[in-house]
């Protein structure tokens, strides 16, 4: 059962190349001359600040001077990449999500460029809020929760896992 309200994901409509920059995005419009860090970069600026590297998910890198934040390691994944790019191009009044501006894969290593949002996490502030606060942040998330819940599978393209079929492990 279809509804005319429900999203259609076509995976093969994602792009799904192992680099791939979104020009269109807020990132580069403002300034379509600037640069993201190379892996590089971002490895050095990591080892060097850490005494005890990890990299299958280490800490994301943040630019905030650049509005950018680096999400990368060895255990991330472009398909988290597509999800962010499906929702801000398909939900993005009703489900908040960083603008994804870029993707790389380096050396067994994926680097998911994204937008920094400013603000404290959830978990750090759920304490200290009211219980009007509270019902406020929990009636937002029924809605996103809902808007999501229109998301449906193309039924030609049957698929468990991620977006780019390979199975979660």
């Amino acid at each position: 059962m279809s509804s005319q309200d429900d999203i259609q994901i076509v995976p093969s409509s994602l792009p799904s190349s192992p680099s791939e920059t979104f020009y269109d995005s807020s990132y580069f419009t403002a300034n379509p001359n600037r640069e993201l860090p190379s892996a590089s970069e971002i490895r050095d600026r990591y080892n060097a600040t850490t005494e005890f590297p990890t990299f299958e998910r280490p800490p994301p890198m943040m630019f905030p001077d650049q509005g950018l934040l680096v999400k990368w390691g060895t255990e991330i994944s472009i398909a988290e990449g597509q999800c962010l790019y499906f929702l801000k191009r398909n939900l993005s009044s009703e489900v908040n999500v960083p603008e994804i501006f870029a993707w790389r894969q380096d050396n067994g290593f994926t680097f998911l460029y994204m937008e920094l949002i400013d603000g404290k996490q959830l978990d750090t502030v759920w304490d200290d809020i009211s219980e009007d606060e509270r019902d406020d942040i929990c009636r937002c998330l029924k809605k996103m929760i809902s808007s999501l819940r229109r998301l449906k599978q193309d039924p030609d393209d049957r698929f468990i896992g991620m977006l780019e079929h390979r199975i979660v492990g």
